[in-house]
C-alpha cells in the first residue's frame, strides 16, 4: 500500500492522503474482480456450463436463507462425468479424501476424492468447497460421491484419510463394513 501511495506521489507530483489510496484501490479492486454478489451470481451459470459441456456430471449447489430472505450461497459439490465413470471402470477400489483452506473473502474448505489409478497415479474424482470441514459437510460430500459412484454397501473399497473431523463419523455412517485406512 505505501508502495502505491509513495508512486502517485512521485509519479503525478501530489498528495493523497492514506484514505483516499485505500477507496483508490478499493475502487480499482472492484472495476478488475467485480463486487462479490456479482460473482456469486455468475455460479449457477457456472454449474449449467458445466452440464451442458459434461453431459451426465454433477453439480449440485446448497444455499441457506439469508437474513434479507434471499438464497445464499454455502456449499458447491462437483464430479464430472469423466472422471466418474473412468474411475468406475479403470482404478483401483481406493479413495483418498482430504481439505484444504481456501483463501480470499470466501473463508471456506476445498474437499476432494482422489483415485488411484492403474499406472499408480492420482487421478481426481470429485471436489467441493464447503463452508467448515465438520460431521455435516464430510457427510454432505460423501453422500453425493456414493451416489456418483454406485457404492452400495456390496462395494469393496477402500478410503484413506488424515482422520480430519468428522471422516471417520461419517464414513462410518454411510458404510458399515467399508475399508478404513490413515496416511501418516
Amino acid at each position: 500500500m505505501f508502495d502505491f501511495l509513495g508512486k502517485v506521489r512521485k509519479d503525478y507530483v501530489c498528495q493523497s492522503s492514506k484514505a483516499q489510496v485505500y477507496r483508490a484501490k478499493r475502487k480499482a479492486s472492484l472495476l478488475i474482480e467485480g463486487s462479490l454478489a456479482t460473482q456469486y451470481a455468475k455460479l449457477w451459470d457456472y454449474a449449467e456450463e458445466k452440464r451442458r459441456s459434461n453431459p451426465g456430471s454433477t453439480v449440485v449447489i446448497d444455499t441457506e436463507k439469508g437474513l434479507d430472505k434471499a438464497d445464499m450461497f454455502r456449499r458447491i459439490y462437483i464430479c464430472l462425468e469423466a472422471c466418474k465413470m473412468d474411475w468406475i471402470s479403470g482404478c483401483r477400489p481406493i479413495i483418498g479424501l482430504d481439505a484444504c483452506h481456501t483463501k480470499g473473502n470466501h473463508k471456506a474448505q476445498l474437499m476432494f476424492a482422489i483415485g488411484i489409478d492403474a499406472d499408480n497415479s492420482y487421478y481426481p474424482i470429485a471436489y467441493a468447497i464447503v463452508e467448515k470441514e465438520c460431521y455435516m459437510t464430510r457427510f454432505w460430500f460423501l453422500s453425493l460421491l456414493k451416489i456418483d459412484l454406485k457404492l452400495d454397501e456390496d462395494f469393496r473399497i477402500t478410503f484413506m484419510t488424515d482422520k480430519q473431523k468428522g471422516l471417520v463419523e461419517a464414513i462410518g455412517k454411510l458404510w458399515k463394513n467399508i475399508e478404513h485406512r490413515n496416511c501418516v
